[in-house]
Formats: C-alpha cells, structure tokens, sequence
C-alpha cells in the first residue's frame, strides 16, 4: 500500500491529480480516495480512462476521518473482488456496500 505521501514526500502537496492518477494507471495501483468529482473533471477523467485506473472514491466529503477509514476497511472485501478486474472503472464506496459509478 502506498499514500500519496509515502511516494512523493513533501512533493505531495503540489502534486496535481493527473500525476498521481497517471502514476497509478500505470503501476497497476488502485486508487483510494475521498474526492468523486474527479469522474466529473475531464482532464482527470481522460487519465483515469486512458491509463486504466481502479478507483474507489467516497462519495460525500463530510466524513470525519475516521468514518473514511471505516469505509475503505469494511468495504476491503468487495473492493479486493473488484479490483480483479482491469481498469478503468470508477465506484463510490457507500456505508455498506460499493457502486459502480464510471463508466
């Protein structure tokens, strides 16, 4: 597992979402994230397209923290399953379950 942090250090901060996106298209990392607009940005969306990116994004930002972790953690079994599959593709993870949302 990777943060954002742990592969760009303190380059992290500037970084714009079509690197990092890119970055994991190509290594094959599937991405966790609190941000769903990304599927609504175009120039983000074409990355996410173009490098095959598994993501899995919340769909609400109000969460507390600890309610984001408690997301990704009770939904890691349906996020494993789905991330057999090739890219790109887009799901919201939900209290209790996850959606395919793009495309």
């Amino acid at each position: 597992m990777h943060t954002l942090w742990s592969v760009y250090g303190d380059a992290e901060q500037d970084l714009a979402d079509t690197e990092f996106l890119g970055d994991a298209g190509r290594h094959g990392w599937a991405v966790l994230t609190g941000d769903m607009r990304i599927r609504r940005v175009a120039h983000e969306l074409a990355v996410v397209e173009a490098e095959g990116v598994r993501m899995f994004a919340l769909p609400r930002g109000h969460l507390r923290g600890v309610e984001q972790a408690a997301r990704f953690v009770d939904n890691l079994p349906a996020i494993l399953r789905a991330c057999d599959r090739p890219g790109p593709y887009i799901y919201a993870v939900l209290r209790d379950r996850i959606e395919r949302r793009w495309p």
